[in-house]
């Protein structure tokens, strides 16, 4: 099956010159484009990469929206006009995330492509491996640490954490650790910002499908 590719950004040429170049690929298929994750999402079309320009509405203006495409089993290329390290670095939870800039050479943006693909496949079969069973035990989180776990989990920094909540970003730190150990006694660890992420959905912290 090809790897099916979307792209969200505003730029409308370079989203034909992608479509032209994904479409001449024998082993890829352009399936849509969006300006934001929200309109993406909503097309209710099936994506195995998605390649992101960052900057689309700042990247902390809809904090949950890396892992809204991270957790639904899609890869994420980071296609930026800036560094890709410093844009990679805001994303939460490292499988199936690669990035370049635009600037780079068409058959890098290709390899690219398929990188991010090698990289969610690998990270499905994990997830398949270690997937919450369906009657998964409940964790006892605190009020103030099911409060860190609602910021932290679905996009916010430790220090915004504790700027939010009133307390230091060392308190913060100590609330996540202590909610990561509650999960893996529990059978469900959250090693990752992502893992949390799902954690928090599945414990109705986090509207699934909210971003």
């Amino acid at each position: 099956m090809p790897i099916r590719v979307g792209i969200i950004d505003n730029q409308p040429a370079l989203v034909l010159g992608i479509t032209v170049l994904i479409n001449a690929q024998p082993d890829m298929t352009f399936v849509c484009s969006a300006r934001s994750v929200r309109e993406l999402l909503s097309a209710g079309k099936t994506l195995d990469v998605v390649l992101v320009d960052p900057a689309i509405g700042g990247p902390l203006s809809q904090p949950p929206h890396w892992e809204a495409l991270v957790s639904r089993g899609i890869g994420v290329l980071v296609f930026s006009g800036v560094s890709p390290m410093l844009s990679a670095a805001q994303v939460p939870g490292s499988a199936g995330v690669e990035s370049m800039r635009k600037t780079d050479p068409l058959h890098r943006v290709i390899a690219g492509i398929r990188a991010t693909q090698r990289n969610r496949s690998a990270a499905r079969e994990l997830d398949s491996s270690t997937r919450t069973p369906l009657f998964a035990p409940e964790v006892a989180l605190s009020p103030r640490e099911r409060e860190v776990l609602e910021l932290y989990a679905t996009g916010y920094t430790a220090a915004q954490v504790g700027e939010a909540l009133g307390i230091s970003r060392n308190t913060v730190v100590d609330h996540i650790k202590g909610i990561r150990r509650k999960y893996v006694t529990a059978g469900r660890p959250a090693f990752t910002k992502v893992d949390l992420f799902r954690r928090a959905i599945e414990d109705g912290l986090v509207p699934d499908g909210s971003v």
